[in-house]
């Protein structure tokens, strides 16, 4: 879909991972993913010639395309899915509350003690909140978006419902950061209707179709030419 946008672009796999062998550097894991990264989009300059890139990245991939974004220049767009998450006070009992919403009235009485465990699972919310790691404070994640943003970088926070322990309702970085400056600056979108691994077709369709779009906006602002890795 890129690509047809006349937007040139990498998928890849980090050192280890899917279709990439291990790396034999020694590096600590973090430091291989963006010397992987930065690998990645040195050989999009030399096959393509452009020289400015646009990072998209799910879960982990997109905690790692933030420490890229942070660490290289050539970065002028960073979208992360499902990454950092920074809960409030209302975030856990919004999380209860749409777990109920979502039983049948027929099945309350057998489903009633599931939805309210911290323990209970739903299709949308079957990830802990151990399995995202702790990420950077609200303060360091904050200096860095604005360190972005402030060279000119452009920023897409996107999040599903899987995370609904860790991210439940659309104003929660606004509480989480006291509706600080930056957030205006930045896109943001919270897809409960999503999963993690974006299982559904419709998800995929719409998950494509918002990245594309973000990657073209920032590429005909910012960018004579973009690419995304």
């Amino acid at each position: 879909e890129l690509s047809a946008q006349g937007i040139p672009s990498l998928r890849m796999d980090l050192s280890g991972l899917g279709d990439s062998p291990p790396a034999r550097t020694g590096l600590p894991a973090q430091a291989q993913a963006t010397a992987d990264l930065k690998a990645g989009l040195s050989q999009l300059t030399e096959s393509t010639g452009v020289d400015r890139f646009v990072v998209v990245g799910i879960c982990s991939g997109a905690e790692h395309a933030y420490t890229l974004a942070l660490d290289d220049f050539r970065v002028s767009g960073v979208l992360m899915f499902d990454g950092f998450t920074f809960p409030t006070a209302l975030t856990r009992p919004i999380c209860r509350l749409r777990r109920l919403m979502r039983i049948r009235v027929g099945s309350l009485p057998q489903r009633l003690h599931s939805a309210v465990s911290p323990r209970s699972a739903s299709p949308a919310s079957v990830l802990s909140a151990d399995q995202f790691g702790s990420g950077p404070s609200p303060a360091d994640f904050q200096a860095a978006i604005e360190q972005l943003l402030g060279r000119g970088a452009r920023v897409f926070l996107m999040y599903s419902g899987s995370k609904l322990e860790r991210h439940s309702y659309t104003k929660q970085l606004h509480h989480a950061f006291g509706g600080a400056p930056f957030l205006r600056q930045i896109d943001y979108a919270y897809e409960p209707s999503f999963d993690h691994t974006l299982t559904t077709l419709q998800s995929q369709r719409e998950f494509v179709r918002r990245t594309v779009e973000w990657v073209s906006r920032v590429s005909a602002s910012q960018m004579p030419q973009a690419a995304a890795p």
